[in-house]
């Protein structure tokens, strides 16, 4: 478990470097997962399908 807790903490220290430094990445990760909830509430799964994997 130590291992995988190490890597989380590289992971976060990592995310919050990039956040820092380009704070738009947020929103426009933020903005990709509201598109992708709304499009499911409205029955469509294509949009997360096509969405997902550019994040």
């Amino acid at each position: 478990m130590k291992g995988s807790e190490q890597a989380l903490g590289v992971m976060a220290g990592a995310y919050a470097r990039l956040i820092s430094a380009r704070p738009e990445t947020l929103l426009v990760q933020m903005q990709g997962h509201a598109v992708v909830a709304a499009a499911e509430a409205e029955g469509d799964d294509r949009t997360g399908e096509l969405v997902r994997p550019a994040g």
